[in-house]
């Protein structure tokens, strides 16, 4: 195929900053557990609430898109590494948990100091995280900080694996990490399995991004109607996924993967046809250079204020657009004091 025609897969990397902050506003919607959509003024339109619930009911896939960008954030940077850095491995591990770990641990010790746990273990494990690997201990909501950092362990190895063998190696991971899970549930308990399966389940996602950051990369291009496919695609799997019944609902998760490649190919295109970014474009970019930040404080300012609680009118939303104004503010600062300190990293995951 001819490079200059079809769909470069480099134009991913361009709208990737503006996926972080759907991606950001739509786990944002999802764990806003107290709003509905119930207001009079949307009585009239039952179609539009049900979109409005929907979207909240599967604003799960936005940690999809987060860990998808993740990877493929990652090939650029380890191959940029590896170009100039004599000792690319070390300074790979300390960019990323330099970045993750003080703004992870800032916000725990000082929420969990604030709010109070059930004692010096459950304080260790909801601040270290190793409670979201327990079958006793609560680990809050973190479980993808958990999961990230384990990525950003092995992402050397997936990428030997995806850079050596190409699609071929990338479907073999991806079968190995869907398999996993399967294995997991043969030989644990059910109610555990429920508890490690929301991590498992999500690996499948990480390695395309990895294997689309490495054809973004080489500039690879493809027939500009399959991006244009995958916007209808998206749509359709996304209004449909619920059809997948309950008990197998890990089934479910995985195919949010297929949503997140739809969506993130959709976007891309849609991105690459408007060169010129109108205020909004660049304000839910600029929601997604925070997208780390949010995605820690927004849900513990949120449930932490009993004001609010399923409102029947406006006052439920203005609740949530108000803690999250306040969360972003808070993530702007976190941020500037940690680059005072010391980390001028950017964000692995925005």
């Amino acid at each position: 195929m001819n490079r200059e025609k079809g769909f470069s897969l480099g134009e991913i990397a361009k709208a990737r900053p503006n996926l972080m902050g759907l991606a950001t506003l739509w786990i944002a919607l999802f764990h806003s557990l107290r709003l509905n959509f119930y207001q009079p003024w949307l009585l009239a339109h039952p179609h539009v609430m049900d979109i409005l619930n929907r979207l909240r009911e599967e604003g799960n896939c936005g940690v999809d898109i987060f860990l998808f960008l993740s990877g493929f954030g990652l090939v650029y940077s380890w191959t940029r590494l590896k170009e100039r850095d004599p000792r690319p491995l070390r300074t790979f591990y300390r960019r990323r948990f330099s970045r993750v770990l003080p703004t992870m641990l800032a916000v725990f010790v000082l929420y969990y100091g604030i709010a109070g746990t059930g004692g010096t273990a459950d304080w260790l494990s909801k601040v270290f995280l190793y409670g979201q690997f327990s079958a006793t201990l609560e680990g809050g909501n973190y479980w993808f900080f958990a999961l990230l950092l384990a990525l950003y362990l092995l992402f050397p190895l997936i990428w030997k694996v995806v850079d050596r063998f190409g699609i071929p190696g990338t479907l073999g991971l991806i079968a190995l990490a869907v398999l996993g899970p399967l294995a997991v549930k043969r030989f644990i308990s059910e109610s555990y399995f429920v508890k490690t399966e929301i991590l498992l389940t999500r690996i499948p996602v990480f390695i395309l991004g990895v294997c689309f950051g490495k054809l973004a990369r080489r500039d690879a291009r493809i027939p500009r109607w399959i991006p244009a496919l995958a916007l209808v695609l998206a749509l359709v799997t996304w209004y449909e996924i619920r059809l997948i019944p309950e008990e197998l609902l890990y089934l479910r998760r995985y195919a949010y993967a297929f949503l997140t490649l739809f969506i993130v190919l959709a976007h891309a295109w849609l991105s690459s046809l408007a060169p010129k970014k109108g205020p909004l474009y660049r304000a839910v970019t600029r929601i997604g250079a925070y997208s780390l930040e949010l995605y820690l404080i927004y849900e513990r300012l949120y449930l932490a204020n009993p004001l609010g609680i399923h409102s029947p009118d406006a006052i439920g939303i203005i609740y949530a657009l108000t803690w999250f104004t306040a969360a972003l503010l808070l993530s702007a600062l976190l941020r500037s004091a940690l680059r005072q300190l010391g980390d001028r990293e950017p964000s692995p995951v925005s």
